[in-house]
């Protein structure tokens, strides 16, 4: 397996029951040199990590210049053996996927000293004697505690900082530019009109890149401006359409969050006027007085980060408690219906509500909604029944596909066009999206009903009341905070079907480029587990790490979502079964169909249930396409009255969800929970007494 030695270092401790000699929080090249360079020098290291990349700069903003490759000897020694020994490098450019692999493998191989937490949210710390002792983090798995000697700040905006002084400033500004990035055979040819283009707006810089097919264009986002670049983009691709007419041009990409540059000031910035805690460092682009323009600054940032941190006084004895800090939350947001998950059916069900007057939120982990169809690699359909809201959906996505170009196939889309066009629906139906937003507890009157959820994001708790709630987080987590029993793995052995962690490649066709998916089983995790999760998540980055890519198999993008197909099984007031699919059994609750064929992506049958094992073994029906109806009973979890579970982790048997976990059955139940939450806000009633009819 890449980046795991040869020789394991003894047994597994959780990150939550060490006390560590530094623990570092936020992602992107400035954590990870630090990491890095602190493991060298000998010390036990918590990385925390806010969201579920690693090198946020390089594949969520899309920068890849790599600056003064002298500025530091660390930083080109990285490049040199991980890039240029590759040839991932051309000229001042780097191929981005491929560092992110580079990246998780070298981070795998640090496991024994370095301990590493994906989706991790700061939300409150515990200082003692002036000294920071431990932080309080949101992880799926709720609100845990871990305790460090030294603390290192490297987010972005000095969120670690900002829980010690609740009083903190804003930092200073930056520049912030969006990165669309195309696929073309055509450049030389489409020179002139091109730079034509360009000269027309001052604000748009047209780059490089290290792949020969790609151009980037930059856009300088206007001061003030926060719009969401998705809503840009098809204006943008027709314009530049139109300015090289006939042009065979694929926008494969573009940026999640854009990419800010902070320019040498020679000042603090007003951090000796709130010092951190005495053994707190913050090595955060606002508050640092050098600048942050390319990635070289910022791995230098990490570097010196690192040296300086060992120099500060460490936390004397390690505090008796492990309970968490959990603090009041400091936003309050009421809704008529909050839907947790945008996913493959949490997007759905939003709308559907939305759709029928009520006021909806909808919070994800990932910033932009649509889940594995728009941001795990998997943007086709396989198997499933069309029908409903999904084909709104489908129709203006692609619409989109066939702007952004790359798509061949009836069944399949573009993965930033699902994004954009969801982007659009939830704009057009008034359904408010926060994304990067994690949840990690749950409200209930102990009556069965759920007054509000708490979500955790950049460094800030918020609360979200409503009057129903829909649990669209795959995993169930809305059910399991709320208390609600659950199933998890096949009976024999525990274990889950297998995740995938896929990518984007590029497949050229009579002189243009379409889009190709590598999708494979990348092994099993336990995605309710946020270390796990992280493990998982690594070694599927590393596994795209070769010397020896063919061109034309080459990844230009990891899929940023891992592709979990199975957790929790929650409770429900029905569960289907194997043989309700087998049977085409039909409820007198039916919401609607599921079809498809007992697709278990497993590599053994010695811990499969009997019945799956006779249906697969001597059935000999690996094949043969299955379908039942689905009842509205799948919905409702166990003792809860104002709740519906509406994705993989619905009243499925584990045998049944080798068949009803596809993509267009997620969006079924997706619709028919977000108009039964309505119908719930409208009738006044109780989950189990509203009209089925309606």
């Amino acid at each position: 397996m890449p980046g795991i030695p040869s020789e394991l270092p003894g047994p597994f401790v959780p990150v939550f029951d060490r006390d560590h000699d530094v623990l570092v929080v936020g992602s992107g090249l400035i954590g990870f040199a630090a990491v890095r360079a602190l493991f060298a020098s000998g010390q036990t290291v918590a990385w925390l990590n806010p969201g579920g990349e690693i090198l946020w700069e390089i594949t969520r903003a899309l920068e890849h210049g790599i600056g003064e490759r002298s500025f530091h000897p660390e930083w080109s020694g990285w490049l040199d053996q991980n890039l240029s020994s590759r040839a991932e490098l051309r000229e001042n450019w780097l191929e981005g996927c491929i560092a992110e692999a580079a990246a998780a493998k070298e981070i795998l191989s640090w496991q024994g000293r370095v301990s590493v937490l994906l989706n991790a949210m700061p939300v409150a710390v515990e200082v003692q004697d002036g000294k920071l002792s431990s932080l309080s983090v949101a992880t799926k798995a709720g609100v845990r505690r871990i305790a460090g000697r030294r603390w290192l700040d490297a987010t972005e905006n000095g969120v670690l900082w900002a829980l010690t002084k609740p009083e903190t400033p804003a930092g200073r500004a930056a520049l912030k530019y969006d990165t669309l990035v195309f696929q073309s055979l055509d450049w030389e040819s489409r020179h002139s009109e091109i730079s034509a283009f360009c000269q027309e707006d001052p604000s748009l810089a047209f780059v490089p890149a290290a792949r020969r097919s790609e151009r980037r264009f930059r856009l300088l986002r206007a001061e003030g401006d926060n719009e969401d670049l998705k809503a840009k983009v098809p204006d943008w691709v027709r314009n530049f359409q139109a300015a090289v007419p006939g042009g065979k041009f694929l926008l494969s990409h573009f940026s999640s969050v854009p990419y800010p540059v902070y320019q040498n000031t020679g000042n603090d910035h007003g951090l000796s006027n709130f010092p951190p805690a005495q053994n707190l460092l913050v090595a955060s682009p606002v508050w640092t007085n050098s600048g942050a323009t390319s990635l070289a600054d910022r791995f230098r940032i990490g570097i010196r980060a690192a040296d300086a941190v060992l120099s500060l006084p460490g936390r004397g004895a390690k505090t008796a408690s492990t309970d968490p800090v959990f603090p009041g939350p400091q936003i309050e947001i009421s809704s008529e219906i909050v839907v947790a998950g945008s996913g493959t059916a949490g997007a759905v069900a939003a709308l559907a509500a939305a759709h029928r007057g009520r006021s909806t939120v909808t919070l994800d982990l990932a910033p932009f909604a649509g889940g594995i169809g728009a941001g795990g690699g998997i943007s086709a359909y396989f198997h499933g029944l069309s029908g409903g809201l999904q084909d709104e959906i489908d129709s203006v996505t692609a619409e989109l596909s066939t702007l952004f170009g790359g798509i061949v196939s009836p069944d399949t889309w573009h993965h930033e066009a699902r994004k954009v066009a969801l982007a659009r629906l939830f704009r057009n139906a008034g359904v408010r999206f926060h994304g990067e937003t994690l949840l990690c507890q749950v409200e209930t009157d102990g009556e069965g009903r759920i007054r509000a959820l708490l979500a955790a994001s950049e460094g800030t708790l918020t609360r979200y009341s409503a009057k129903a709630f829909i649990d669209s987080t795959g995993d169930g987590d809305l059910c399991a905070l709320a208390g609600t029993p659950f199933s998890q793995g096949r009976p024999g052995d525990s274990r889950t079907l297998a995740y995938s962690q896929a990518a984007y490649f590029l497949k050229e066709v009579g002189g243009t480029f379409s889009i190709g998916i590598l999708n494979f089983d990348a092994g099993w995790v336990d995605a309710t587990d946020p270390e796990d999760w992280t493990r998982a998540r690594l070694e599927g980055l590393a596994y795209h790490l070769h010397d020896d890519w063919p061109v034309e198999d080459k990844p230009f993008l990891l899929a940023p979502l891992l592709g979990v197909r199975q957790s929790r099984h929650i409770a429900t007031d029905v569960r289907l079964e194997l043989a309700d699919l087998i049977e085409s059994t039909r409820f007198g609750d039916a919401i609607g169909e599921a079809s498809a064929i007992v697709d278990n992506h497993s590599v053994d049958f010695e811990f499969e249930s009997d019945e799956v094992l006779f249906y697969l073994w001597v059935c000999r029906g690996f094949s043969t396409p299955l379908r039942t109806e689905l009842p509205y009973g799948m919905l409702l979890p166990s003792g809860l009255k104002n709740l519906w579970v509406a994705c993989r982790a619905a009243g499925i048997s584990f045998d049944a969800s080798y068949c009803v976990r596809m993509q267009r059955d997620m969006q079924r139940l997706g619709e028919a929970a977000g108009i039964a939450a309505s119908l719930s806000v409208e009738e006044q009633c109780e989950s189990r007494q509203i009209d089925l009819q309606r």
